[in-house]
């Protein structure tokens, strides 16, 4: 994907409403992220944290929020929701969270856990890939994620072409084989610990006129997420470093 092209380097209110929305009331996705990381970073202090794809850091601030005792960086390319990043914490008086404009590719910083919240999937396939191996060649203690995985030997490659959008707005909706991101960590002297399913607990109808997510119900009535047609396997895994 081109600069040209990078859709996140668009200030849309597609993105301004989601993080306005995040910073009033915690998604249930956050919640999610927070109970899986919760034994993770509870038993510990002071540790230097990354969050990459942070843009306003509304997703970050409830997780500073709940943890505390440890540093933050996050970055993204957006400029324009990074300095909303920086005026709201300033705002909160929150004083162990930093921000930099910064593409991960040009990042070269070392950190105890790098993570990143519904961000892998939405890279260009490519560049999700090159994401994976940045996080565990970069990551002294662990790595998560909470993307879309797929539990078999496969990657899917997606692109959404939103014509909602003047001009249209093209997402990539990938998803990756916990296979062989396994496989890659193990090979960086990593281990899975922790692959947790997210389940959303209340009914989103299908009101979008583009890009939105909405729930069906399978024959059991368990709740499954979709954007458009496609299906979302949302999930979090945590990799610890064992060598």
């Amino acid at each position: 994907m081109s600069k040209v092209d990078n859709p996140w380097k668009i200030v849309d209110r597609e993105v301004r409403e989601y993080n306005d929305r995040q910073y009033n009331e915690m998604y249930r996705s956050t919640n999610f992220t927070i109970n899986c990381l919760d034994n993770i970073l509870s038993l510990k202090s002071n540790l230097s944290i990354l969050d990459v794809g942070c843009s306003a850091g509304a997703n970050l601030y409830h997780i500073v929020k709940k943890f505390p005792n440890h540093n933050y960086v996050g970055i993204d390319i957006n400029k324009y929701f990074l300095n909303q990043a920086v005026e709201k914490y300033r705002e909160l008086n929150i004083k162990n969270t930093s921000f930099i404009n910064l593409d991960f590719k040009s990042y070269n910083t070392k950190h105890d856990i790098i993570g990143s919240s519904q961000f892998l999937e939405v890279l260009d396939y490519n560049e999700g890939k090159d994401f994976q191996k940045f996080c565990f060649d970069n990551s002294k203690l662990g790595v998560f994620f909470t993307a879309m995985f797929s539990e078999r030997l496969i990657d899917t490659e997606t692109y959404m072409h939103d014509y909602t959008f003047s001009p249209k707005k093209k997402v990539p909706h990938c998803i990756y084989s916990i296979p062989k991101l396994v496989e890659l960590a193990e090979n960086k002297g990593f281990k899975l610990i922790k692959n947790e399913k997210f389940i959303i607990d209340i009914d989103l109808s299908d009101s979008h006129t583009g890009r939105g997510t909405y729930t069906i119900k399978d024959e059991n009535s368990n709740r499954m997420m979709f954007s458009d047609v496609l299906y979302m396997p949302w999930k979090f895994l945590y990799f610890e470093r064992v060598r």
